[in-house]
């Protein structure tokens, strides 16, 4: 009688399952949703940049209608109306980001007293090896104004669309075949009233606040105030001054 239960007991023991077991099993089944976590997030990504790319193609081409129509590019505030009806008849309502519900960054160029002279408008991506990034040169950010209240956020604008105006702040696009340097790039001003004829990029940077031609900024190293479309704006507003 008593080997039977010691029988019985050996059974009920094979039958049971370790903790050993339990936690391998769990920790195959953390593994498996966090690939499947995984998965969906970046598939989520990929929508979200679609959308975004997307939206300011169909803004580009409102944009050009309402120019078309009114001689002028559109108020920076009606990119602020999201999902409202500031662009109609040109598109049914205004896109913002998918993610953050934020309106894109648009920022108009003032020219003869309007936004007839072009405009820029950035957008973030979630992927930010996405080839069109340094395709467009905006490794680094598109480039923000630093009296612009997103300038904090400056790095992450990294794909847009322009129109009149370059794309990257400072006006130089990298060959998506050479290497981007941060040395300091100067536009020749041998001619005296250079400056009255191009437009003038200046540097926020302290180490550029005396006595800098109007007409010069240090590729990657946060230059981005201007353009200004007259040297009396570019002297009143920045710490440029002709030389």
């Amino acid at each position: 009688m008593l080997r039977l239960n010691e029988n019985k007991m050996k059974v009920k023991q094979q039958k049971g399952i370790s903790l050993i077991e339990i936690l391998v099993v769990v920790a195959i089944l953390l593994l498996v949703l966090v690939a499947v976590f995984r998965s969906f997030r970046s598939d989520v990504n990929k929508t979200q940049d679609a959308q975004r790319k997307t939206d300011l193609r169909n803004l580009r081409l409102a944009f050009e209608d309402y120019h078309n129509d009114k001689g002028a590019y559109p108020p920076e505030e009606f990119l602020l109306d999201c999902d409202g009806n500031s662009l109609r008849p040109y598109l049914r309502s205004v896109p913002c980001d998918p993610q953050t519900g934020e309106p894109y960054l648009y920022m108009p160029v003032p020219g003869n007293g309007d936004n007839s002279r072009g405009y820029r408008l950035l957008s973030i991506l979630s992927n930010k090896a996405d080839p069109i990034i340094e395709e467009l040169g905006c490794q680094n950010g598109c480039g923000v104004p630093e009296s612009n209240p997103r300038y904090g956020n400056s790095i992450n604008f990294v794909y847009g669309v322009a129109e009149g105006v370059p794309l990257v702040l400072d006006g130089y696009v990298p060959n998506i075949t050479s290497v981007p340097t941060n040395e300091p790039t100067s536009v020749p001003t041998i001619d005296p009233n250079y400056c009255d004829s191009h437009l003038c990029f200046c540097c926020a940077n302290s180490a550029y606040a005396t006595g800098q031609d109007c007409n010069i900024w240090v590729q990657g190293n946060n230059c981005d105030i201007g353009p200004f479309t007259t040297i009396e704006a570019c002297h009143s507003s920045s710490p440029c001054s002709s030389q």
